[in-house]
């Protein structure tokens, strides 16, 4: 187990920690930045006879798992959409007026996808793309093993690669400073 502050392995004890209003588990050097304590949350288990229909166990169905193969790949909007949406509204000679009404959106709607100043969520996004006959959702692009190289992982990402903890100096090194100044 990884310290969520410093990323050091923790050997012996985790201590649940809550620093600056998150939980965290960390090593028993950064648990002196904690401002308190937290115990996980304990979930009470239902009897079996509760969670079964008053039936014959032979009539309960268990839901099957959907398969790996049918998992559906991510689309992604495009960068230009609102120049897409425009030139798909002027090839079909469409004012904002009548696209509007074919779709069922506001004129202003269509105005600020088109000025990219609002994103289209993915209904709207496949409403434009039906009616207009155009692409808008498109499967992201794939990283280059050059660029995984350069990008770390959210998974190693720890908060003390992006906060910089300040040391607090100790009292005598304070007097020697002003002793220096004078």
């Amino acid at each position: 187990m990884e310290c969520e502050i410093c990323g050091k392995e923790i050997y012996g004890r985790a201590y649940r920690s809550i620093v600056d209003g998150a939980k965290l588990l960390v090593c028993s050097e950064c648990s002196q930045f904690a401002s308190a304590s937290w115990k996980p949350e304990s979930k009470k288990q239902t009897p079996i006879s509760r969670l079964i229909p008053p039936r014959s166990m032979s009539q309960f169905q268990v839901p099957r798992r959907q398969s790996p193969t049918r998992v559906m790949e991510e689309l992604e909007l495009a960068e230009d959409y609102g120049q897409r949406i425009r030139r798909g509204r002027e090839k079909q000679s469409l004012t904002h007026e009548e696209l509007s009404r074919k779709i069922g959106e506001r004129i202003s709607v269509l105005q600020k996808l088109e000025t990219e100043k609002m994103v289209p969520d993915r209904s709207l996004a496949k409403k434009l793309e039906s009616s207009l006959k155009i692409k808008l959702l498109e499967p992201p692009l794939k990283m280059s093993d050059a660029d995984k190289t350069f990008v770390k992982s959210a998974q190693d990402l720890t908060l003390g690669d992006i906060v910089v903890v300040q040391q607090k100096k100790p009292a005598n090194d304070d007097a020697k400073e002003e002793e220096r100044r004078q």
